[in-house]
């Protein structure tokens, strides 16, 4: 059951509020090394068991490089973005077919931790 590319709500609005884990210089250095040649797509668990590109190593560099463009807004960390990206199982199976050397890793712990990150917040400021 292969899935559409999420919707997200700063798309076309280069105003969407940034997100400062997606603006460091190193974050983005590590996007631009990935090639979009596919082959980190049969090593992804997710993918296997999912189908969707958004599920797959390339597709979530995809939604992070959107995120570093500042094409995604506070909102969509709570949406189909942060699923996606809460999916991948960190087990770098990726990272080792990747012919680029892109450290996907890297890549992935940043992304989880800003979505955590703004979670925690949007919890507190609820509470408080």
């Amino acid at each position: 059951m292969a899935r559409s590319r999420p919707a997200l709500s700063g798309e076309g609005n280069m105003s969407a509020p940034s997100i400062a884990e997606f603006n460091d210089p190193g974050f983005k250095r590590l996007i631009n090394q990935c090639i979009h040649c596919g082959l980190c797509l049969p090593a992804c668990p997710t993918y296997a068991v999912n189908g969707a590109e958004m599920d797959a190593p390339r597709g979530r560099i995809a939604l992070m490089r959107a995120a570093a463009q500042g094409r995604v807004g506070l909102e969509d960390l709570r949406s189909e973005f942060a699923q996606h990206i809460d999916l991948c199982l960190s087990c770098q199976a990726c990272q080792t077919a990747c012919p680029s050397g892109v450290n996907y890793s890297a890549l992935i712990e940043t992304t989880k931790l800003a979505i955590e990150h703004h979670r925690r917040l949007r919890n507190y400021l609820k509470i408080s």
